[in-house]
């Protein structure tokens, strides 16, 4: 294919090979720029109507405008070949990029809530794009996104069919249909061989946000066989098994990114972005660290407030501290005294959100100390004591509140669409 032309695109050089065809480099020697150029797989040449039906979705695909997604100029068929006129991106894939380790958090966030940013344009147009993963999302130069690849791979591969989980899998479903995915990435219902929607978007999202943070595949097994059961049925590891400084708030982003039931994962993209992206601002204030989990979510002005009183404070004890010791030179070689604090949890996972009886002896607080994957409220005396599990439920419940004469607690649940 080297020097030959196709259309007015004159081929310079192969740039890669997948399930979806070959790729080259080329001049397009009518508007005279550099064009990626990507052929169907020979086995979709051969069949008419799987053509058709690729072309069909890449002409929807071309009409995505953004500036994170890799814009398709030309679709057509020359010489009896189908093929795709892409922007030529310069730069590396994600996939190359982690091949060298995982991402620094600042970086995870920025690039993650691009990615979110181009789904949803896609998902605002109907587009799901099916196959997303990092060797489908460029890096560029200047420090951004890419996304390809939109709608290409139009149908997906039940368990059974599973062939290489490495390289994109192509098996006849139909006598007229084409199976495409990449099983590292499907969701537990792509892998069954069920309809997707967008929600399955972001469940590949969340296996290539965890890859970012963490450097390491959630679900990926010595086999395809096992690295199915993985995604079906096993929970990813925490984030914390493999980065210590992953905040609270990031985990239980990701863990809904990953949630087996399409039903139970955020139900909209632009619910992934607006957390991503305020988890980035929240990074560039240097409050991620302290931050509280995404089930609750107080107002960004309160946060501040909050933030500005507790540096006050600090500031005036500090002060207080050594004007003391300098007006007592005497006590300076004695330690200053230290406030008497009690751990009232030692829970492990994720505890949070404690709430205190008004006399200060229950306490009620969210956590997964149970080990099945979700929140409960749990609640225990204090200052001692086993504590005692309210509630059972697979869904979420958080955001425990006693009533004021400490016999009631009233929490939040995810369970039934949300609500107290």
């Amino acid at each position: 294919m080297i020097g030959k032309t196709i259309s007015h695109y004159k081929i310079l050089k192969k740039l890669g090979q997948g399930g979806m065809g070959e790729v080259f480099l080329a001049q397009d020697t009518t508007l005279d720029r550099k064009v990626a150029l990507k052929f169907l797989p020979q086995e979709m040449q051969e069949d008419p109507t799987a053509r058709k039906r690729f072309l069909r979705e890449a002409k929807s695909a071309a009409a995505l405008d953004h500036p994170y997604i890799c814009h398709i100029h030309e679709v057509g068929e020359a010489e009896g070949q189908a093929f795709i006129a892409m922007e030529y991106v310069e730069g590396e894939t994600l996939k190359e990029k982690l091949a060298k380790g995982p991402l620094p958090l600042k970086e995870a966030l920025e690039k993650s809530a691009e990615i979110a940013e181009a789904l949803e344009k896609a998902h605002q147009r109907g587009i799901v794009h099916r196959d997303l993963k990092p060797s489908n999302v460029m890096l560029t130069p200047e420090g951004h996104v890419k996304v390809m690849d939109f709608g290409l791979a139009k149908r997906l591969v039940p368990v059974e069919a599973v062939g290489s989980q490495e390289q994109t899998i192509s098996a006849s479903l139909t006598k007229t249909g084409v199976t495409l995915g990449t099983l590292a990435y499907m969701s537990p219902e792509q892998v069954r061989g069920e309809d997707v929607d967008t929600r399955s978007d972001i469940f590949s999202f969340g296996v290539v946000l965890y890859e970012m943070l963490t450097g390491v595949h959630p679900f990926r097994k010595a086999s395809p066989m096992d690295t199915a059961a993985a995604i079906l049925g096993q929970t990813a590891p925490a984030l914390t098994q493999h980065v210590e400084a992953i905040p609270p708030v990031l985990e239980h982003t990701v863990k809904k990114m990953l949630a087996k039931e399409p039903d139970r994962r955020y139900q909209h993209i632009d619910e992934v972005r607006i957390d991503l992206e305020e988890l980035r601002e929240e990074s560039d204030f240097g409050e991620l660290i302290s931050a509280p989990p995404a089930t609750a979510k107080p107002a960004r002005g309160w946060n501040v407030v909050m933030a500005i009183a507790l540096g006050l404070v600090g500031v005036v004890v500090a002060v207080g501290v050594t004007l003391w010791l300098t007006r007592s030179p005497e006590l300076a070689r004695e330690s200053v005294p230290q406030p008497l604090l009690t751990r009232l949890t030692s829970d492990t996972g994720l505890t949070y959100q404690p709430a205190l009886t008004a006399d200060g002896k229950l306490l009620a607080y969210a956590s997964d100390r149970a080990g099945e994957g979700n929140l409960d409220i749990w609640v225990k005396q204090v200052p001692g004591g086993e504590p005692i599990r309210v509630t059972r439920h697979e869904a979420d419940d958080h955001e425990p509140a006693f009533s004021p004469d400490g016999t009631k607690i009233a929490f939040r649940s995810e369970r039934e669409g949300g609500g107290i």
